[in-house]
């Protein structure tokens, strides 16, 4: 079935892919001593607690490293009083 609406073309080269590397607002991450811990709060300047719960994963495969999280407070359901301590263990 082909569209109504776009036009089907062949032999059009594919651009290469540009890539743009910037400084992630975790990247602090790294620089965590074995040991050191921090509170995130949802919403706190501009920073989410599941934005920090991905990041901990992504971070832990990348250096090798291990971080745990405990909440503190609140929850999914309750994101603006969500509170979460990060701990850097390896």
């Amino acid at each position: 079935m082909r569209s109504t609406v776009f036009v089907m073309e062949q032999n059009v080269p594919m651009p290469k892919q540009k890539i743009v590397k910037g400084v992630s607002k975790y990247d602090f991450m790294k620089e965590m001593s074995i040991g050191d811990s921090f509170v995130v709060q949802h919403g706190s300047n501009g920073y989410s607690v599941n934005g920090f719960v991905q990041h901990v994963y992504k971070v832990s495969k990348e250096t090798d490293t291990k971080y745990a999280y405990r909440t503190l407070s609140g929850n999914t359901n309750s994101p603006s009083n969500w509170k979460v301590r990060i701990w850097r263990l390896r």
